[in-house]
């Protein structure tokens, strides 16, 4: 939320103030406020992803920072061109990608996993002339990616399945032309 109060714009509406955003724990029972991520360091584009256990969130403001809400645990990751993240169902994996975009299209992209048991960050796989997305979780372990690239004249989507366990990416499923 921002630390800015809105302004009545007559009627029943509020409008937001200006300024920008952070992120803030309120005990609700004591009433003391904890501020998790300054305003200064937040503004509009960045991304905050909460795991489904609400034991984790990850923030996308230089690079990908992972905090673990109960133990205050901080995890770094030093990545450029971060895109979009997204939590496996049980809050164990983070998948995250990144892309170096050239003018107009995608260079290179890759997607990342983040292990919470080992607190540590891996590579699955990279494309080039593609921007991928993590875009859903099959089950804990599978994971599906959209890619999408430019080949004069029309766009091409491609879906991957990346299985976590076996550490193997499946043989990619291209969109119908």
């Amino acid at each position: 939320f921002t630390k800015y109060l809105g302004r009545s714009g007559g009627g029943n509406q509020c409008f937001p103030g200006h300024g920008v955003y952070g992120l803030f724990r309120l005990h609700l029972r004591t009433g003391t406020l904890t501020t998790l991520v300054p305003t200064e360091n937040w503004f509009p584009g960045d991304e905050i992803k909460f795991s489904p256990t609400r034991e984790y969130y990850a923030i996308d403001v230089d690079g990908v920072t992972i905090t673990n809400l109960e133990t205050g645990e901080i995890t770094k990751i030093d990545t450029s061109g971060g895109m979009t993240m997204l939590w496996s169902p049980d809050g164990q994996y983070l998948a995250f990608s990144t892309a170096e975009c050239g003018e107009f299209f995608a260079q290179m992209s890759a997607v990342y996993l983040w292990e919470a048991s080992t607190n540590q960050t891996r590579i699955l796989f990279t494309a080039e002339g593609s921007l991928l997305t993590p875009k859903s979780w099959q089950n804990n372990t599978t994971l599906k990616v959209e890619g999408e690239g430019f080949v004069d004249p029309e766009w091409i989507y491609t879906i991957y399945e990346y299985d976590i366990a076996k550490d193997a990416l499946s043989m990619p499923w291209p969109t119908p032309e």
